[in-house]
């Protein structure tokens, strides 16, 4: 199973979002300010077992 690749999958959107995916992890489904609200929007859209990330970008100094 190949892994996604979340970086390329969200890189458009703004940080402090709420992404749910499909359930295969292949596409963004929805975009939103809660987790309630993006949750919904998906189940709008027949997913019925999102994964759902909030975007957080972080810079990490070595």
């Amino acid at each position: 199973m190949k892994v996604p690749d979340f970086r390329k999958l969200t890189e458009n959107i703004p940080e402090g979002k709420w992404v749910t995916f499909s359930s295969d992890e292949t596409r963004v489904v929805s975009v939103g300010d809660t987790v309630d609200e993006v949750l919904k929007q998906a189940e709008k859209e027949g997913e019925k077992h999102p994964t759902v990330f909030r975007i957080l970008r972080q810079t990490l100094l070595l």
